[in-house]
């Protein structure tokens, strides 16, 4: 893995969503503007911004034309993560050298984590649950114990391709960041090494 040099550090910050607005995108604007406040250089790349990230360098809307945002549902989800994924792995080679780590969720996290390995950028992709297998077998069982069907489309309701996605992001990048001890556990049952597992908190 790629050392990190001492702080402050300069961090791409990638959010493949609206930064700012309610549930996770919340949690991303804490991060952010939490990592700013430390002192550390933080360059903002998210689809939108529903409001101001205080103490960035910069933010750059990945998913807006001509001033205006398009809507993850108007190009399709998946579209949306992978072209906001490719713009900021571009942003990386763009600019080798100009920062030492990029942070990373999940559904955009491939292209990036290679780009960041190429250019000597330490990659860390947030993972704001259990593993993700780990949280299919639980709804599956508890569903059959209650006598209920899995909810169509929910995101713990068994899917192999977004679940194969989330494996190829755990293993590209050089750190997967998890919530708790309980989180960290359900990785390492799964296979991910100990090494390569950061425990922090939210809130």
């Amino acid at each position: 893995m790629t050392r990190l040099p001492a702080a402050p550090l300069r961090v791409l910050y990638s959010f493949p969503d609206t930064i700012g607005a309610a549930g996770i995108g919340t949690t991303a604007w804490n991060q952010a503007t939490g990592l700013a406040g430390l002192g550390h250089e933080v360059h903002v790349y998210a689809t939108a911004a529903a409001r101001d990230v205080p103490g960035a360098a910069e933010v750059v809307t990945t998913l807006t034309v001509a001033g205006r945002r398009i809507p993850h549902l108007a190009v399709g989800r998946a579209r949306a993560y992978r072209r906001h994924d490719e713009l900021v792995a571009r942003a990386l080679r763009h600019g080798p050298g100009s920062f030492d780590v990029v942070h990373c969720w999940p559904r955009a996290t491939v292209q990036t984590a290679a780009a960041a390995r190429e250019t000597g950028v330490v990659s860390v992709r947030e993972a704001p649950n259990t593993h993700t297998g780990y949280a299919y077998e639980r709804v599956a069982e508890e569903t059959a114990r209650l006598g209920l069907p899995q909810p169509e489309g929910h995101s713990h309701t068994d899917d192999a391709e977004p679940l194969a996605l989330e494996e190829r992001e755990y293993a590209a990048t050089d750190l997967v960041a998890v919530p708790s001890e309980f989180s960290l556990r359900t990785f390492v049952e799964r296979g991910v090494p100990a090494e390569r597992l950061g425990l922090h908190q939210y809130g």
